[in-house]
């Protein structure tokens, strides 16, 4: 099928799905509802003093959304165990520092976990009855995400069930149309793409009775189009309780569905109320699958990887307001890019290299001095009135690894508002400039080169696990990992530029229970 004639089957589709209706299937879950209404309330009864509680919570949070989105058999189903054991065991930890109610409640927590651990899904159940239904040859099952779609391929292939499973992510590579999709989860679990660009008119949201958001995701730019995509719902329990569970279940407890989903924890931070110093910058902390962290600065741009493009293409510079949860960072754990490309450029100069590291120191301590002496308010102020455009960065330019403003007459300006004569300071600064600039282009051509090397197995991993750190023999990128943003901190900080985009492992854990 050519692109063409998918694009003309894809409206088909949508047309076909418009006319009739989406369905949701409520399945009645008795231990699952059990589970939520305790975290529920664990929730809304230690809002104003939750430390004691924050643990189990948020491992509660972990296993309560497992519980939606990984359905196979218990044998197959390690992350559920995993997280029904943490709870187990975090229960037993708080036993001696609650009061007797507490302690039924966690009594009645502990056996709850105890018998998913020992029993299978009921979600599961419903998608393999379903599938032996319809059957498997005009079907796929679309996943929440990659673990779980690593998971529910494990228990077909072992269960010698032949349907696809796939993320909403793989829907750009589809190019042929199927009779049915069954999706294990909420709607608002998925992309809006599942159903504003669907490869089925027959759509069905497998969903626990006690989850109650069953709004389907709407693409943000649909509230703007002009007779936008619209398609109906319709709620097909498999007991005839559910329905009824769901709205017991809604007005029960005033927690939305946001408060429930698993959230990173911040230190609370004041907002710097002074500038940063020389070689600080304001920065924010940033959580890292694999259990990984970085402290990332306002700077222009940063470097991603983007696993949808072409062998070759990779690698993107993005804006760094653009960094959001899912994007895949390209970071070193040692010391960071900007700080490696500068030695090196300076180094290639041989003999010439120690005059131009005077160079740079001197012209940047007197900057420091009139920055200390005047205020950065007033510098500011004194280099707008020359001319100077980049003038709000006159901080950052006294950073060691930085070799000059990136506009050539801002540079001159300077120099004159510092009383230092242009040459040689402005040949060897454009010089270390040049030659950096010239490295950092090798160094992306030699990454593209790297990355190039990543197989679909390779890349497979990445998606599940997260992170993928790179092998080569080439020194520049031993240290090197591709990791995925879980959660950016709403605090920023005046840190020091050189700990700045450096990968660290995160002590606080604060990122264990997002993936």
């Amino acid at each position: 099928m050519t692109n063409l004639e998918w694009v003309n089957t894809k409206y088909r589709i949508a047309d076909e799905l418009q006319k009739a209706f989406i369905e949701i299937v409520p399945v009645k879950d008795e231990t699952g509802s059990h589970l939520d209404k305790i975290l529920q309330r664990l929730v809304s009864s230690t809002k104003d003093n939750p430390d004691l509680f924050v643990k189990l919570i948020d491992i509660m949070k972990a296993l309560r959304w497992r519980l939606l989105t990984d359905i196979q058999p218990v044998k197959y189903n390690h992350r559920v165990f995993s997280a029904t054991q943490a709870v187990i065991e975090e229960v037993m930890y708080l036993q001696s520092a609650v009061d007797s109610q507490t302690r039924v409640m966690f009594d009645d927590i502990k056996y709850a976990c105890e018998f998913i651990q020992k029993n299978d899904s009921v979600i599961g159940k419903a998608l393999s009855d379903s599938i032996e239904e319809i059957g498997m040859d005009n079907c796929i099952v679309m996943a929440a995400g990659g673990y779980s779609q690593e998971g529910i391929n494990t228990w077909f292939q072992n269960s010698n069930i032949d349907v696809e499973v796939h993320t909403t992510g793989e829907l750009k590579g589809f190019q042929h149309e199927t009779g049915q999709v069954y999706v294990v989860g909420p709607p608002r679990f998925f992309s809006s793409s599942i159903i504003s660009s669907p490869i089925s008119s027959q759509i069905t949201f497998l969903v626990p009775d006690w989850y109650r958001d069953m709004q389907l995701p709407i693409s943000p730019i649909s509230v703007y189009a002009d007779g936008s995509f619209k398609v109906e719902t319709r709620i097909h329990p498999i007991d005839s309780n559910a329905v009824a569970t769901i709205l017991e279940s809604a007005d029960d407890l005033n927690n939305s569905e946001a408060d429930l989903l698993p959230q990173p924890h911040w230190t609370v931070l004041s907002e710097p109320v002074r500038h940063p110093g020389k070689d600080e910058v304001v920065a924010r902390r940033v959580l890292l699958s694999g259990g990984y962290a970085c402290l990332l600065d306002d700077g222009e741009r940063i470097r991603t990887f983007d696993s949808s493009q072409p062998v070759g293409e990779r690698l993107v510079d993005i804006p760094v307001g653009s960094v959001r949860c899912g994007v895949y960072l390209l970071l070193r754990k040692d010391e960071s890019e900007q700080g490696v490309l500068y030695q090196e450029a300076l180094q290639s100069f041989g003999p010439v290299a120690s005059q131009i590291s005077e160079s740079q120191k001197y012209w940047k301590s007197i900057l420091s001095n009139i920055l200390s002496y005047q205020g950065v308010s007033q510098v500011e102020v004194s280099l707008k009135n020359l001319g100077v455009r980049a003038a709000g960065r006159v901080e950052e330019w006294t950073a060691t690894a930085l070799d000059r403003p990136q506009r050539s007459q801002d540079f001159q300006l300077l120099l004159q508002f510092l009383g230092i004569e242009q040459q040689p300071t402005f040949e060897y600064a454009t010089n270390l400039r040049s030659r950096r600039l010239h490295l950092g282009q090798e160094m992306r051509h030699a990454l593209e080169v790297n990355m190039a090397h990543i197989d679909s197995t390779m890349l497979k991993q990445l998606h599940l696990q997260g992170y993928l750190e790179l092998e080569s023999k080439n020194p520049r990128f031993r240290s090197i990992i591709v990791a995925r943003v879980l959660a950016i901190s709403p605090y920023r900080e005046i840190i020091s530029r050189q700990r700045t985009r450096i990968l660290f492992k995160d002590e606080t854990e604060g990122g264990k229970w997002l993936e």
